[in-house]
């Protein structure tokens, strides 16, 4: 900062100040760090849901190391045919499993795959006591697959 930067904003006493007098302080010079302003304009899907029956694109994914008991996953980048943007993480027997057998195996990242009929879900009953897929009782549990049919 210059001597005149200086002397035309006083300093301010940050250690004493409150969240809302902080962003009232600031309120015409502060940075907004948001996804608009800092990221790539996909956002997270909400639910894979949304992708049941809607056709896709994954402009790029990447397959990565899991976190803890899970192993790997993929990460996905997409253009709805709603032109909303999204990515999401699978490491499923479904979407996973599909993206890896159409990519090869020593390549981590893969591109321009078109998924004209979305997602399809499957959904069963999962005892966790048991530790077992069952017929029994209502669906508690589903896993998405990109639709083929």
């Amino acid at each position: 900062m210059t001597e005149d930067m200086t002397e035309s904003y006083p300093p301010i006493n940050w250690s004493e100040m409150s969240y809302k007098e902080a962003l009232r302080a600031t309120e015409d010079t502060m940075l907004n760090a948001d996804a608009e302003s800092m990221g790539d304009g996909f956002t997270k899907l909400q639910s894979k849901d949304q992708l049941v029956g809607k056709a896709f694109f994954i402009v790029r994914g990447r397959f990565t190391t899991g976190i803890g008991k899970y192993g790997e996953k993929v990460t996905v980048r997409i253009i709805t045919v709603n032109d909303e943007r999204y990515y999401f993480s699978d490491g499923s027997e479904g979407i996973y499993k599909q993206l890896r057998t159409l990519v090869p195996e020593d390549s981590d990242a893969f591109g321009e795959v078109n998924c004209p009929k979305g997602l399809r879900a499957s959904r069963f009953h999962w005892d966790s006591e048991r530790g077992m897929v069952t017929k029994e009782g209502e669906p508690n549990a589903v896993t998405y697959y990109i639709d083929v049919s």
